[in-house]
């Protein structure tokens, strides 16, 4: 992580912001899961956006008072849905890290938040169409869509959002109203 950073920095200059939003989701029951399965999950969703905070919160890495981090997590993080138990958990460990990390970078002036999504219409839940089929009566204002978490991301990576950080956002089309 620490060269792919530095490579990064080299080509682009010092980092003003960074969203962070891959995933993955190994639906299975609790009963069927095992390591390997729940540390795909908790590598991808926890261990990387972690480890590449720490790097780009880094003096040398960022712009200081003008760097903003934003972490996609998931709505399940806090509303965990039967057979996400790996997915959910590593998210909800995103989200308390996350809030832990702010505090200690925001001497330097780097601010992080994370977004909470509900379901989006993404790669990802197409290969869950039979999961997400079922759940768009919980959506007042539709099945949500990437540009819908866009919105907010751009908005916490502006200069708008600077009193704003260790902030959990929940982005749900009003499911948890």
């Amino acid at each position: 992580m620490k060269n792919y950073i530095q490579t990064l920095k080299e080509k682009y200059g010092k980092f003003f912001g960074m969203v962070y939003c891959a995933g993955v989701a190994n639906i299975m029951p609790t009963k069927s899961l095992d390591y390997k399965s729940m540390r795909a999950d908790f590598d991808i969703n926890y261990f990387i956006p972690i480890l590449m905070i720490k790097e780009i919160a880094k003096r040398a890495n960022n712009a200081n008072k003008d760097t903003s981090i934003v972490i996609i997590s998931a709505l399940s993080s806090i509303m965990p849905l039967n057979g996400m138990l790996a997915y959910s958990g590593a998210k909800a460990a995103l989200n308390a890290s996350c809030k832990a990390i702010s505090k200690e970078y925001s001497n330097v002036g780097v601010r992080i938040n994370t977004i909470l999504p509900s379901d989006i219409n993404t790669p990802m839940s197409e290969n869950m169409a039979f999961f997400v089929k079922n759940r768009t009566h919980l959506y007042p204002f539709g099945f949500g869509n990437p540009n819908d978490v866009a919105h907010m991301a751009i908005f916490l990576l502006s200069n708008k959002s600077a009193f704003i950080s260790g902030q959990n956002y929940i982005v749900d089309s009003g499911e948890m109203s």
